[in-house]
């Protein structure tokens, strides 16, 4: 069985190239642009796994990952230079944490 990731960026490029290469792994990938969106999508697509965006409108990455971290494995990704480090969303509940 292959493993369903959802994509969740607000940067429709960002979220749509990251589709793509899941896709083209073969894996199942579904996006979303914003975490009130990837919470309505999770409650039909049971996704193995998460990668959101830090910084979105409407909800933050972290609330989001706060939200969904028991439910499935969820890695952090941000284009901004932020505050925290890999070590504090990651004991926040992330399984990881990467800057693009």
């Amino acid at each position: 069985m292959q493993a369903r990731i959802m994509i969740v960026d607000d940067d429709s490029d960002v979220r749509l190239l990251l589709e793509d290469a899941m896709r083209a792994a073969g894996f199942d990938c579904v996006g979303a642009d914003c975490g009130h969106q990837a919470l309505a999508l999770l409650e039909d697509f049971a996704a193995d796994v998460v990668i959101t965006d830090l910084r979105m409108p409407g909800m933050h990455g972290l609330e989001l990952l706060s939200l969904i971290k028991g439910r499935c494995a969820v890695i952090v990704m941000t284009g901004f230079a932020e505050d925290l480090t890999a070590e504090q969303v990651m004991a926040l509940g992330a399984r990881d944490f990467f800057q693009t």
